[in-house]
């Protein structure tokens, strides 16, 4: 009896509302984590009224991540896009964020199977075959879904601006980038695909700021997130180049990919011109440093006077791994070529960060081993590719935080 009260009550505020016309845009979210419970929801007049209000609920989802709804609610907004199919592409973005808690944050294996059964149903539409055809699709070309591997492509998301593009990706892919770990641990910010018109896009066909910004803007917000804590533009500030060449540097730091060079003899000859004897110099034999005033400056900038020893290190090492990332034929170098005085410059800095504090490093030798790949010395493997990927590893794996305020969002 007391259940029947209720349900009729909100059967009459239900009427009420309607007839009036009444902006419910404001209530909304409390009006469905009340009434998607029971006894409510099992009434067919409230449950119908209902799924008319989760359509306008979840479109502001599509353009902002989602943040973690209760199953009462989830299994409400699953209704609702089999209610109105339409959805699954109007509001593609929140239909795949709604997909994803319902598979792997909410314990319910019933709500589960009804997740996996209209994703199924999505997948055979005729906008998604195509992609479900790709090799990149799913369970390693198979073209199958695999929700136990939280690593396969099982989701393809469209822009919610330009439906030319699609992004593939998976689980650990989709939650990394909508809310992104700010310890720099595991950035998953390049690991999609990405296509236009059903062409997988090379990373240097687009930069991330563009493609988060415009065409998927539910993972704007973490990106912006990421770019908030990095500071690494204060140290280009500080090496006061010329416009053409502080362009370049500001440039390839939002791309993972770099087509711009800086390896032709003129642009080499000016680098090195404007950083020799300013920020680095020279030592006997084949060895470089900070000049003092350039790591005064540098304190100065990052706000490192007070710190200890340690954190300086911590923090000079991770803008050398960056400088060396600058080298490598991914960004401003080739196969062949690379430009020589940022090579300097990170060696520089490495020198400065085991003078301050040897022990963030596993051994000197292992500093001597990067010197002489940075310098190409004692016939050691000079690709600087795969130097910064293992001084960026070493960074991650030792000091996190302080890499994560230096290192560009687009290079994780």
């Amino acid at each position: 009896m007391y259940d029947a009260a209720k349900i009729d009550m909100i059967k009459q505020i239900i009427a009420s509302l309607s007839n009036q016309r009444v902006d419910i845009s404001s209530v909304s979210a409390s009006l469905i984590d009340i009434l998607a419970e029971p006894p409510y929801y099992a009434d067919a007049e409230i449950s119908n009224w209902l799924k008319g209000v989760c359509a306008n609920f979840i479109e502001k989802f599509n353009d902002w991540p989602m943040p973690l709804q209760k199953e009462s609610v989830i299994n409400l907004m699953i209704d609702t896009f089999q209610l109105y199919p339409d959805l699954l592409f109007s509001c593609n973005s929140a239909f795949i964020q709604t997909i994803s808690q319902a598979i792997y944050e909410i314990d319910s294996a019933e709500l589960k199977q009804k997740a996996t059964t209209i994703y199924d149903h999505y997948l055979k539409s005729s906008q998604i075959q195509p992609y479900v055809q790709m090799d990149d699709f799913g369970s390693y070309s198979n073209n199958k879904v695999d929700w136990s591997d939280k690593n396969a492509a099982n989701y393809i998301l469209f822009s919610s601006n330009e439906q030319s593009y699609a992004m593939m990706l998976s689980q650990n892919v989709l939650a990394g980038m909508l809310m992104p770990n700010l310890t720099g641990k595991d950035q998953v910010l390049n690991q999609f695909f990405l296509y236009q018109q059903q062409n997988n896009l090379n990373q240097t066909d687009y930069q991330l700021e563009d493609i988060f910004k415009n065409k998927f803007p539910i993972f704007y917000s973490g990106y912006q997130s990421l770019l908030r804590i990095n500071t690494f533009n204060r140290l280009l500030d500080l090496l006061d180049l010329d416009e053409k060449l502080y362009d370049i540097l500001i440039a390839a730091t939002k791309k993972s990919i770099s087509t711009e060079k800086l390896v032709n003899p003129e642009e080499q000859i000016q680098l090195e011109k404007l950083l020799t004897n300013k920020a680095y110099q020279f030592i006997a034999p084949n060895d470089y440093q900070l000049t003092e005033k350039f790591y005064q400056d540098i304190l100065n900038i990052y706000k490192l006077k007070e710190v200890t020893d340690k954190e300086k290190a911590e923090k000079i090492f991770s803008l050398s791994a960056v400088f060396v990332k600058y080298t490598s034929s991914a960004i401003l170098g080739t196969e062949t070529e690379s430009p020589n005085a940022l090579r300097y410059f990170s060696c520089a800095m490495l020198n400065k960060a085991y003078e301050l504090c040897p022990t963030i490093f596993d051994s000197e030798q292992q500093v001597t081993e990067w010197k002489n790949r940075l310098l190409g010395l004692g016939k050691s493997f000079s690709c600087t590719a795969v130097l910064s990927s293992a001084m960026i590893d070493h960074a991650r794996k030792q000091f996190s935080n302080e890499l994560a305020t230096v290192l560009p969002p687009d290079w994780y």
